[in-house]
């Protein structure tokens, strides 16, 4: 897993954080395309697990979360659990192969990215 330190969060995020019933899920395109800039900024363009090129966009880039939004929610939108990963997949032979974010599913993490934390 890749090691960095974590930038300023976005700006655009902490409307919803002061919202008390505020939720990752409620997020607009806007808010999402600002987190994923920052993260992939904050992470040198690399996935926090592959290490693969990520692009801050929809297309190339997931946010993913150091604590699983499912067993987690209460935390989905505290910066600091907040990762840039790849796609988490990739196509052999017509077989889709799951890595990073898509294989973890809500297994736990035992080492956080962000130096300092």
């Amino acid at each position: 897993m890749l090691r960095y330190r974590k930038g300023a969060e976005p700006t655009e995020l902490k409307p919803m954080q002061n919202t008390p019933t505020g939720s990752y899920s409620d997020l607009g395109q806007k808010e999402k395309d600002s987190i994923r800039a920052a993260l992939a900024r904050d992470q040198g363009w690399l996935c926090a697990y592959c290490q693969q090129r990520i692009e801050p966009d929809g297309e190339s880039m997931d946010i993913e979360h150091w604590l699983a939004q499912a067993a987690h929610g209460e935390q989905n939108l505290n910066w600091s659990h907040m990762l840039g990963v790849c796609k988490g997949y990739f196509t052999i032979e017509g077989e889709r192969i799951q890595h990073c974010d898509k294989s973890r599913g809500c297994a736990p993490l035992f080492l956080h990215p962000v130096e300092g934390r």
